[in-house]
């Protein structure tokens, strides 16, 4: 079948990176990470099912009013890359400050 890019969409969300059975803390894929969303993960609720629900969310509320807002890297039907993005509004997000 070979390498595939297409957008993140309802029917294929599962395929988001997901690392629950062995990460902890953040580290437990994209598909429950709501970095870009919040970025207060105190914020975040503890249900790894609400956290998915809000993500989600999120992604069809920015599809309707943006367009398609991610992509999936398809190797042979397996997840081998994932971008997220979408306008500044959707991203609230502020800058960390170093030094």
């Amino acid at each position: 079948m070979g390498l595939e890019v297409v957008d993140v969409s309802e029917a294929n969300f599962h395929h988001l990176f997901d690392w629950s059975a062995t990460g902890r803390g953040r580290d437990l894929g994209c598909k429950f990470c709501l970095y870009w969303e919040e970025s207060d993960d105190s914020k975040w609720p503890s249900s790894l099912d609400e956290r998915e629900g809000l993500k989600r969310r999120w992604f069809r509320d920015v599809e309707a009013d943006f367009g398609p807002c991610g992509k999936l890297v398809l190797l042979e039907s397996r997840l081998v890359g994932y971008a997220q993005f979408a306008p500044a509004r959707y991203l609230p997000i502020e800058p960390r400050r170093t030094g």
